[in-house]
């Protein structure tokens, strides 16, 4: 393996740039856990293009150089976490392996094993690229811890890489992280922030402890570890959801959303609980393109009445969904304090389950470099997606439901330190069956039969 990481020697005499409480949040947890990798983000492209090493070589550096984020360390500097720049002359986090002879089944495997390395945060550049070199199509890694970046900074990041190859410039304005910091900070200090951490405490109030979701005993720490089901949703399902939908008059993400409850209800027995789901804070255009960690993953209170019928729940879930968005700029990781939730460190935070949801961006050129089998043209270069499983083990339960054109494909992440791998599997087809329930007027009434024979208890 060529161009090995080093830690980061020497840093700027700079005093350092402040963090927003979501990264602030991400750093804790990475020194709580230090051999935590559940945060590493992710993604691999297939090069059908004879790469020149020492040429992406330099695109790398230049990118990490141009970029303060990704040439950073963050450590405690007296009483704060800040973000130290290294030097200019920091070395690359970039290496070249040979994968020459390695068959698919065993690259996948070893791009787990290269981006679930732990980062070091606060002695490390937080971000690697690989380069695997193989007969077939050359394959290129980002590993990013995702303090640094969200979904769509991530592939900001690829493109910046794959443009600078090109010898053209990425679109857009895409290092301005620290002007987000300090408009989010004027923020909590306005009136607004005081009414958002009134609606929080009121809509929380009262709320359980959250108990723990599995059915394997759970370790007095937790584990940042887990794996994955992936389904397709059929086509005449997913168009039955979005009529469903629609004659509810909610959105298909409400209507999705619903339905995952009603699957932890059949599971846990539970009828309150916390469901998150991730919002992105690049309310403003300013920030379109922009690298850095913009998720704010909100918290909703899933109330069944197991004598109410589906449509109650669903209404409710509807009017607390556009209520919560309505205080989306308040950080999340700030909740738990505010409410008086003590650390469980049984539990991955306040909220052990996360639902969400992607669609395609129209005019966004990365798009076709996500989907399986698909070829993107850009700078001249033409790349495909290079699947493998990443960001697993963050919560008990991972939903993501990303829609790529004619196709709904539903990935089930999932802790399997909690739930073995035959209960998640049924666990994700049960959420199917729940759908085509619900699209097609045949769930039980009142909702306290879906309790009945349930095998997933």
């Amino acid at each position: 393996m060529r161009g090995e990481d080093h830690p980061v020697e020497q840093t700027t005499d700079d005093a350092g740039f402040p963090l927003s409480p979501g990264q602030e949040s991400l750093w804790f947890l990475q020194r709580l856990v230090p051999d935590c990798s559940a945060y590493n983000m992710a993604v691999g492209v297939n090069l059908h293009f004879a790469v020149e090493t020492d040429r992406m070589a330099e695109a790398v550096a230049r990118t990490i150089r141009e970029h303060g984020l990704l040439r950073s360390v963050y450590r405690l500097e007296g009483d704060e976490i800040r973000r130290v720049p290294a030097v200019e002359a920091t070395p690359a986090p970039w290496a070249v392996v040979d994968c020459v002879g390695v068959d698919d089944e065993a690259l996948r495997r070893l791009a787990v094993e290269l981006t679930r390395r732990p980062f070091r945060l606060d002695r490390e550049l937080p971000v690697r690229l690989h380069l695997l070199h193989r007969a077939g199509p050359d394959v290129l890694l980002l590993t990013a811890h995702h303090l640094i970046v969200d979904d769509i900074g991530h592939l900001a990041v690829l493109r910046a890489v794959l443009s600078a190859y090109g010898g053209r410039d990425a679109d857009g304005p895409i290092d301005d992280y620290d002007e987000f910091v300090a408009r989010q900070r004027d923020q909590l200090a306005a009136p607004r922030a005081r009414a958002a951490e009134k609606y929080w405490r009121a809509e929380l109030a009262g709320l359980e402890s959250p108990a723990p979701l599995g059915h394997l005993p759970r370790p007095s720490d937790y584990r940042y570890q887990g794996a994955e089901v992936v389904l397709d949703l059929q086509r005449d399902l997913m168009a039955a959801v979005r009529d469903a939908a629609a004659r509810e008059n909610v959105t298909t993400f409400v209507y999705l959303m619903t339905v995952f409850q009603l699957l932890l209800y059949r599971f846990t027995g539970r009828t309150d609980f916390l469901v998150g789901y991730p919002v992105t804070q690049r309310s403003s255009r300013r920030f379109a393109n922009s690298i850095g960690y913009f998720v704010n993953p909100l918290p909703l209170r899933a109330t069944i009445d197991p004598q109410e019928s589906f449509q109650a729940v669903l209404r409710r879930t509807n009017k607390r969904f556009w209520s919560g968005l309505l205080h989306r700029e308040y950080p999340s990781a700030l909740i738990p304090r505010l409410i008086g939730t003590r650390l469980d460190r049984r539990l991955p935070g306040l909220v052990s389950v996360l639902f969400g949801m992607n669609t395609e961006v129209p005019d966004d050129l990365m798009n076709p470099a996500v989907r399986p089998g698909s070829r993107l043209r850009l700078a001249g270069l033409d790349v495909s997606r290079f699947d493998f499983p990443e960001q697993l083990g963050q919560f008990d339960i991972n939903v993501l439901v990303t829609r790529l054109g004619d196709t709904t494909r539903l990935r089930f992440k999932y802790n399997d330190s909690v739930l073995d791998d035959d209960v998640a599997a049924e666990l994700a087809g049960g959420y199917g069956q729940l759908l085509a329930a619900a699209t097609g007027s045949a769930l039980p009434f009142p909702l306290r039969g879906l309790r009945t024979g349930s095998p997933t208890r």
